[in-house]
């Protein structure tokens, strides 16, 4: 008799049992989740291949700018299309009844808003006068400035024993074309080559040319000019040296101001003008620029239409 050996079979796995039950719940669950992690990680690939735009952006295009006078003249049509309007008379049916009184009322007209006046830039010179101004009216720092009583250079006394002369600023002031730099050259031949003397002539059209080239002729200029030449006047008149400003110099300020720098460091000055009538002076016309100021071509001229 053959024996047949039967491995033992645990009741619960048998399928009706509670733990049979239980395990094909865990895989119905795990297999969900895995369904589901599937479903993201597709989603997540195929998703964004799937969009218009692959920056995420919208891709419409921009909106034209909105033209405020179109839609109001819209908006007024469709209102004055929505009027009542009149019935049609018996007798004629194109034209409304005479009696009816019915209207639209007008829209009213938008007030126009007038633009407001640009303001004036103010131009270049007028900028650099002003800065020019502020400028010197700032307090000097870290400027070894010579004080009352101290001795910063050889004192004129001194200095005008051991050239033989002493120094002076003769400002010599008049309309163009008045002779001022014909009388000074000779004054100055005559001081150097005749008597010897340490002269030198500071002249308008010279400064031009260096000094004041960056200044034109409106009135801040003007004073810078004047300010410029008797600050260097005062130093060649400081070193003992007859020096002579010819300079047109047409306000009483700015030659009142040169003097008071002079006579501040001890300077003699001396201010000669040059009393020649215009129609003189117009008809020497050396230069030729009164016939530019009768031709319109010079604006702002000493004498003509300018102080």
């Amino acid at each position: 008799m053959s024996s047949h050996h039967y491995s033992p079979v645990d009741a619960e796995d048998l399928p009706g049992s509670y733990r049979y039950r239980q395990k094909t719940l865990q895989r119905w669950r795990f297999s969900m989740f895995l369904s589901f992690a599937a479903g993201v990680v597709v989603c997540m690939i195929a998703y964004p291949r799937l969009l218009p735009c692959k920056a995420c952006a919208p891709c419409e295009k921009a909106s034209p700018p909105v033209n405020v006078a179109d839609v109001a003249s819209r908006a007024a049509q469709i209102a004055v299309s929505k009027c009542p309007a009149c019935p049609a008379c018996p007798e004629c049916q194109h034209k409304p009844c005479p009696a009816c009184e019915l209207s639209c009322p007008k829209i009213p007209e938008c007030p126009s808003i007038a633009a407001a006046p640009a303001a004036s830039q103010p131009d270049d010179a007028e900028v650099v006068a002003r800065h020019r101004t502020k400028m010197l009216a700032r307090d000097m720092v870290n400027i070894a400035e010579c004080k009352p009583g101290q001795v910063c250079r050889a004192d004129a006394l001194n200095r005008s024993r051991v050239i033989g002369q002493k120094g002076i600023t003769l400002w010599m002031t008049g309309l163009s074309g008045s002779g001022k730099t014909t009388i000074a050259e000779a004054l100055e031949r005559r001081l150097l080559y005749k008597l010897g003397k340490n002269v030198f002539r500071i002249d308008g059209d010279n400064l031009r040319t260096g000094l004041t080239k960056d200044l034109g002729f409106s009135p801040d200029d003007r004073a810078e000019s004047v300010r410029r030449a008797s600050h260097v006047a005062a130093l060649f008149s400081e070193a003992g040296v007859i020096t002579m400003v010819t300079l047109i110099s047409p306000y009483r300020k700015d030659r009142d101001a040169a003097r008071a720098l002079h006579e501040k460091q001890g300077i003699p000055f001396m201010e000669v003008f040059m009393d020649v009538p215009l129609s003189v002076v117009q008809a020497r016309d050396p230069k030729g620029l009164y016939k530019k100021v009768a031709k319109g071509l010079i604006k702002g001229f000493t004498g003509v239409d300018a102080p």
